[in-house]
């Protein structure tokens, strides 16, 4: 909530303008969505269940927008500021721009003492527009201003004043005060004259709001087509959550949720249990915890890895193991209008324990995201494994080392590495050299002649030796 310059409270007292300098801090613009249908703040009967869907989560409480019956927008209008003043909430510095239909301590100025709720001009003029779907419930309320510049924006109001008889309009005094008329009779905060609250909090204004034609206000009407509209008219509870606060794990607006409550004793109602009817549901093996329970993926049949917000919940991942078989019941829903849908597990039930074996290898390649690896296993295969686990399982493993894997199979897809740590390089078997005897061959001489000694004759018949 920023609002850094000072802007000034209009307080209507019998004609007369009181302007009171002020500075209010917080104020963040709302987002672009409409509500699906309108709420009012009339309280349910105390104990038993309600069901709609999730408008504001807080830190001890949220809001739920029921169903209703189809009525036109200038009806639900009438009905929604009737509903906010019946509630009969104090003019409060700030109040109801936390979240669009809820009232608030607001900040320190008129009206504020930490403890009553209440609401200021823009906080309630928010609320009647929230009855009417014409401001997404739960949404931050900017100040008067801010108002203004959220509804041009989405094609709803136009400058001027509105053409009676079906006519909805804005005065707006920007960063002083703002306040609206439904068919041509006044709503908003006040001074508490004339009949109006007399703590100045939001109401049907009966002083003819002559302001409305000061040279200070601008006035913006609500376009026909949009008046022409119907809308489903619900109603809008509000549960405490302090006894349970788990039940607000994974809590988002917009879940279609079944709220079983009790009575406190102090006039509010404490949540019992939460349920989401329209779930959907995904079975897969677990590929990988986030840090603090914050995220599951699973693997599916298909091989595709789906990862799931879990609000943190350590009760739904505390007895997962890599490579289990789980159940899981989640919703999708998207916080923005047009925005990715946020896929949130609520609950997660083990289907088929895991039962991890082992492989050993030497590492030929890693995926630059290092989400994948691929070991020669020492039969010769190469074997690419899904890094599961953590982030952080292949930090310091290298392309070359030798290996040890926990591996699981998965339902689908590669199998899932669980453990890798270093092991020695594969054996290699040597069968040791018999030594070979040498072998000697004989040596062959042959025979000398020895020539006689002397003079003689040469034998007969052979070559003659000598001369």
């Amino acid at each position: 909530m920023v609002l850094p310059v000072p802007i000034q409270w209009l307080v209507r007292r019998r004609g007369q303008l009181l302007l009171v300098a002020l500075g209010l801090s917080g104020i963040v613009s709302a987002g672009p969505a409409v509500a699906a249908h309108t709420a009012s703040t009339v309280a349910p009967p105390m104990g038993g269940q309600a069901s709609g869907k999730v408008t504001f989560v807080g830190a001890a409480s949220f809001t739920i927008q029921t169903g209703g019956r189809m009525m036109g927008e200038i009806n639900a209008l009438t009905a929604s500021a009737n509903a906010v003043t019946l509630q009969d909430y104090p003019y409060v510095w700030g109040g109801g721009h936390g979240a669009a239909g809820i009232a608030s301590v607001g900040a320190p100025g008129p009206g504020f003492n930490g403890k009553a709720r209440g609401y200021d001009c823009s906080g309630a003029v928010a609320a009647v527009l929230v009855g009417a779907g014409l401001w997404p419930a739960g949404s931050h309320v900017p100040n008067d201003a801010g108002v203004i510049s959220a509804l041009l924006r989405r094609g709803l109001i136009a400058p001027g004043p509105g053409i009676a008889p079906d006519e909805v309009t804005l005065y707006d005094h920007p960063g002083v005060h703002i306040f609206m008329s439904i068919n041509g009779r006044f709503w908003g905060t006040s001074d508490g004259g004339d009949g109006a609250d007399p703590r100045g909090g939001p109401g049907w204004l009966s002083d003819a709001a002559w302001d409305a034609t000061s040279k200070h206000f601008i006035s913006y009407h609500f376009l026909p087509s949009v008046l022409r509209n119907s809308t489903a008219y619900g109603q809008d509870y509000t549960f405490q959550s302090l006894r349970n606060p788990l039940l607000e794990t994974g809590l988002l607006p917009g879940d279609a949720v079944r709220v079983a409550y009790a009575a406190s004793g102090v006039g509010t109602m404490n949540a019992m249990q939460v349920s989401y009817p329209g779930a959907l549901t995904a079975t897969g093996t677990v590929l990988q915890v986030g840090l603090g329970g914050s995220s599951l993926t699973l693997v599916g049949r298909n091989g595709k890895s789906t990862t799931y917000d879990t609000g943190g919940s350590l009760t739904l991942t505390d007895r997962l193991a890599l490579g289990d078989v789980v159940s899981v019941a989640y919703t999708s829903t998207p916080l923005v209008s047009g925005s990715p849908p946020v896929i949130m597990a609520h609950s997660a039930q083990v289907i088929a324990a895991a039962a991890p074996a082992q492989t050993a290898g030497t590492v030929t390649s890693i995926a630059a995201s290092r989400a994948a690896f691929t070991i020669r296993t020492v039969t010769g295969q190469n074997q690419t494994l899904i890094a599961g686990g953590t982030p952080t399982l292949l930090s310091g493993v290298k392309v070359g080392e030798p290996v040890l894997v926990g591996v699981i199979e998965a339902t689908g897809g590669l199998p899932i590495a669980e453990q890798v740590a270093p092991s020695q390089p594969p054996t290699t078997v040597t069968t040791p050299a018999v030594p070979t005897p040498p072998v000697t061959t004989p040596t062959v001489t042959a025979p000398t002649s020895t020539a006689p000694t002397g003079t003689g004759t040469a034998p007969t018949g052979g070559a003659g030796v000598g001369g």
